[in-house]
C-alpha cells in the first residue's frame, strides 16, 4: 500500500500539469488599450519614421495577448503547486519531514504568486504610463 501512495505522489504533479492545458481557457482577455497604438504612431511621426503601416495595433494586441496568456499559465502552475503541497501535507500522517516539505512547497508557491502579481502591477503601470503619453515633447 505505501508503494501505491508513492506512485500517486510522483504522478500527481504530472497529471495536474497535463490536465491544466485542457482546463486552461482558450481565449485570454487582455486589457484593450486603443490609445496605446495612437500614442506609438504619434511618437513615430514625431521621430520622422514611416508610420504608414497598420501593424501598430496588431503588435499591441499581440503583446497584450502574450502577456495575458503568460500570466494565466503561471497562475495555473501556482494552483498546481498549492494543491500538490496540500496533498503532501494531508498525506504526511504526522511525519514532520513531509510536513516541512509541504510547507516549503506552499511557501514557495505563495512567493511565486506574489512575484507574479508584482510583475502584473509593473506591466499595468508601464502600459498606463504609455497610454498617458502626449504629443507635447
Amino acid at each position: 500500500m505505501p508503494n501505491l501512495f508513492k506512485k500517486i505522489q510522483l504522478l500527481m504533479p504530472l497529471f495536474l500539469l497535463i490536465s491544466s492545458f485542457f482546463i486552461a481557457p482558450v481565449f485570454v482577455f487582455a486589457e484593450d488599450i486603443p490609445s496605446l497604438s495612437n500614442n506609438l504612431k504619434t511618437a513615430g511621426e514625431a521621430a520622422q519614421y514611416d508610420t504608414s503601416k497598420s501593424g501598430l495595433t496588431d503588435a499591441a494586441d499581440l503583446a497584450g495577448n502574450v502577456i495575458g496568456a503568460f500570466f494565466s499559465v503561471l497562475g495555473i502552475i501556482f494552483l498546481g503547486y498549492t494543491i500538490y503541497g496540500g496533498w503532501i501535507w494531508m498525506s504526511a500522517r504526522g511525519d514532520e519531514q513531509r510536513v516541512t516539505e509541504a510547507k516549503t512547497i506552499i511557501r514557495n508557491a505563495v512567493i511565486g504568486i506574489i512575484i507574479l502579481v508584482g510583475a502584473y502591477a509593473i506591466t499595468f503601470f508601464v502600459l498606463t504610463a504609455l497610454e498617458g503619453f502626449n504629443t507635447n515633447l
